[in-house]
C-alpha cells in the first residue's frame, strides 16, 4: 500500500495530536491554564452596566457562559498548538 505525502501527514498530525492530547506538554499547559484563569477571572469580574444587564442574563448564565467560552479557547490553543507540533500551520492571518 503506498501513502501520498499528503496521507502521511495527516496519520501524522493525527497521531501526534492525540499523543499530544494524552501527555501534554507540560509548559504549555502550565501557560495555557494559567492564561485561561486569568481569562475567566476577568470576564467574572467585570462591572455590568444596569442597561446591558439584559444582554447578558442571569449571573449564572453569565458564568456558564464564561466557563464554556474558556473552554472554547482552550480546545482551539490546543489544537493549533498540535497543528503547530506537527508542522502543519499554514500563514492563514496574512
Amino acid at each position: 500500500m503506498k501513502l501520498t505525502k499528503r496521507q502521511l501527514r495527516k496519520i501524522i498530525k493525527e497521531k501526534y495530536a492525540r499523543v499530544l492530547k494524552e501527555a501534554g506538554d507540560p509548559i504549555a499547559d502550565e501557560l495555557l491554564g494559567d492564561f485561561i484563569l486569568s481569562l475567566q477571572d476577568a470576564l467574572l469580574s467585570q462591572k455590568v452596566d444596569p442597561a446591558d444587564a439584559h444582554r447578558l442574563g442571569s449571573p449564572e448564565e453569565y458564568e456558564n457562559s464564561v466557563y464554556k467560552v474558556a473552554e472554547d479557547v482552550e480546545d482551539f490553543v490546543r489544537k493549533r498548538l498540535g497543528d503547530l507540533y506537527a508542522g502543519d500551520v499554514r500563514e492563514e492571518i496574512r
